[in-house]
């Protein structure tokens, strides 16, 4: 993070936002769209969001920094700033009243620092952004950031975190129910999918969804068909890389994650995708049992209702699928994440567990 912040001080145009939260730190990069005035002979260039952390304890008190270029540390310059933060409500999926507050403005070393805070008091997730308005006579210029367009989201947790888990999708239905289901409840979970079911727009689509409402994304490898100690080494690097190019020609993003089908790996498949630059995730609890796959019916999605319930813990990381024929698994989980919801759990995604755990 200091090397980001040489950087934003070399570029003599870019903001920088920072959020950091005490013992359990919220940071992220926000900023805006490209911005000027008529007369401008100074652009406030592209800025970027950049994603720290995820998700941070009830009560905690996040600091917010920002830094203006040099142009701005004139005496004559005038800035102002505030942070607005507003909760989204899971039912309407809108954001609330926006509540606001002081940034507190330093000029040294050329540059200018806007300080302020936020004390998150219920869980929930929000939105956060930081507005300046800046004016300097060495320019005649104005420069206004408005964060709407790129926010940062911040998750707010008790003390019951777990994060669910699902392998083998997208699927047109059960992974649609499923993040229906989330969305009611305020809720983000961890999707390892497998890479051809992304060749369908309806997987695509999924995916997109996914990435845009702060569900974390895995490689689950392209196909599904054999255990990956069966291939030969440079069969499974070519799904798992072409799995990856798949997911960022959709996201834009190249996941760093990922899970083997059916958990299997041999020492020599493992080193291939830690040698990509990713890192192999495992579960605590298998929700599944041989029971994803069952034949749609009122019993068998009590069953797996009542399978849920029983093996939820806090802090742990549960196991599901999302591929066609889980039909029992999406509806019971709908009925689960209620229930789960009204005894204090709160659904984060794997980055996010373990961030609450340090």
């Amino acid at each position: 993070m200091q090397r980001r912040y040489i950087l934003a001080l070399l570029a003599t145009a870019l903001i920088c936002v920072l959020i950091l939260s005490g013992s359990n730190p919220v940071s992220r990069m926000i900023g805006a769209g490209d911005v000027s005035s008529d007369d401008a002979s100074l652009s406030v260039d592209t800025f970027y969001l950049e994603q720290t952390r995820e998700a941070a304890y009830v009560d905690t008190r996040v600091d917010f920094m920002a830094f203006l270029p040099g142009a701005f540390a004139h005496d004559t310059s005038v800035v102002t700033a505030e942070l607005s933060v507003a909760k989204l409500d899971p039912q309407t999926q809108l954001w609330g009243s926006a509540e606001r507050a002081d940034v507190e403005l330093l000029k040294s070393l050329g540059q200018i620092g806007l300080y302020g805070n936020y004390t998150f008091s219920s869980r929930g997730i929000y939105r956060v952004h930081m507005n300046v308005s800046a004016f300097t006579d060495a320019t005649k210029t104005t420069v206004v950031t408005d964060m709407q367009s790129n926010e940062a989201i911040v998750q707010i947790v008790g003390n019951k975190p777990v994060a669910f888990t699902f392998d083998d999708g997208p699927h047109e239905y059960c992974t649609l129910q499923i993040l229906d289901s989330f969305d009611q409840v305020g809720g983000r979970a961890t999707f390892f999918v497998t890479g051809y079911r992304l060749e369908y727009e309806e997987g695509a689509a999924l995916l997109r969804r996914m990435a845009e409402t702060g569900h974390q994304i895995g490689n689950h490898r392209y196909t599904h068909k054999i255990h990956s100690p069966e291939m030969s080494d440079e069969e499974f690097k070519a799904e798992v890389i072409k799995t990856n190019e798949a997911i960022a020609a959709i996201t834009g993003t190249t996941p760093v994650d990922f899970r083997f089908p059916w958990g299997d790996a041999d020492p020599a498949k493992r080193r291939i995708v830690r040698d990509l630059g990713m890192r192999i995730w495992g579960w605590d609890s298998n929700i599944a049992d041989g029971g994803d796959y069952s034949p749609l019916s009122e019993e068998a999605t009590a069953l797996y209702l009542d399978r849920i319930m029983q093996k939820v813990r806090p802090y742990e990381v549960m196991l599901f699928h999302d591929a066609e024929n889980t039909y029992n698994s999406a509806a019971a989980i709908s009925i689960a994440l209620e229930k789960l919801t009204e005894q204090g759990y709160d659904f984060v995604t794997l980055n996010g567990l373990e961030e609450l755990k340090r």
